[in-house]
């Protein structure tokens, strides 16, 4: 096994005469914020459910859909704009995987958004939705999947066979 302690924390303990893809959960993000969650400015994912119980604290897989959403060049969209341009590169829309899984997190914690809620500030604020009642998904120890790993994606949470050997 490769002497690499993310390698180790992404697949855990393998013996060398029996390397077999780890399965992890997957979650969907159409882009541009699967990318910026492998970029590592994006470490909050909102949704309206909140993730079982047992995903705490274990590895799942961001898989960037095939859906790239994009905003117009007005006012009220700028601020994201230019925030998705400093984190991505200007030339982002151009070189962002799609249809494939991007990274490998631990799901942190995840929290439910209520009036006394710390929420994100900066570009985190901007990169997702804090209304009350909506899940705060906190990820931590993002490694980026380079390559992407081409994968069809679902909506909620599926399973997905991280292929070995793998540098992450």
């Amino acid at each position: 096994m490769p002497d690499n302690p993310v390698w180790q924390r992404a697949y855990g303990q393998c013996q060398e005469t029996a390397l077999k893809p780890l399965t992890v959960k997957a979650l969907s993000l159409h882009q541009p914020w699967a990318s910026l969650i492998a970029a590592g400015v994006k470490n909050v994912e909102t949704r309206s459910w909140p993730p079982p119980k047992s995903l705490i604290g274990q590895r799942i897989a961001i898989h960037a859909a095939k859906k790239v959403v994009t905003f117009p060049d007005m006012p009220a969209y700028r601020e994201f704009n230019d925030a998705v341009s400093n984190a991505l590169g200007h030339d982002w829309l151009g070189k962002i995987p799609t249809g494939a899984v991007v990274a490998v997190a631990t799901l942190r914690d995840a929290r439910q958004v209520r009036g006394d809620t710390a929420i994100p500030q900066g570009y985190e604020l901007l990169f997702g939705d804090f209304t009350p009642g909506r899940w705060m998904w906190e990820l931590s120890d993002v490694q980026p999947l380079d390559p992407p790993v081409p994968a069809r994606g679902h909506q909620g949470l599926w399973n997905f066979e991280l292929p070995l050997p793998m540098a992450v």
